[in-house]
């Protein structure tokens, strides 16, 4: 019977302990589960902001091509109508 207080004390206080405790290592594993949390969104982040540079840029190339073409378009229905 004394042993098995003694073990039940023993787990009752790594239960409670502030350095080995259940509840101490199952708080840290939260804020290390956060951090990478926080972490994986920074680099989310970071990465759309690099997606959004790379999109307007290609946009603005892209819009700048129809304009030309829409000008080339421009001057060969205005040559054509001069033929006529």
């Amino acid at each position: 019977m004394f042993i098995i207080k003694k073990i039940y004390n023993l787990i009752g206080t790594q239960v409670d302990s502030t350095s080995y405790g259940s509840i101490t290592l199952l708080i840290s594993s939260y804020e290390s589960s956060c951090t990478n949390y926080e972490n994986e969104i920074y680099d989310e982040s970071a990465w759309l902001d690099l997606l959004e540079t790379s999109l307007t840029r290609k946009y603005a190339a892209l819009d700048e091509m129809l304009s030309y073409y829409s000008n080339i378009e421009s001057q060969l229905e205005t040559s054509l109508a001069s033929l006529e």
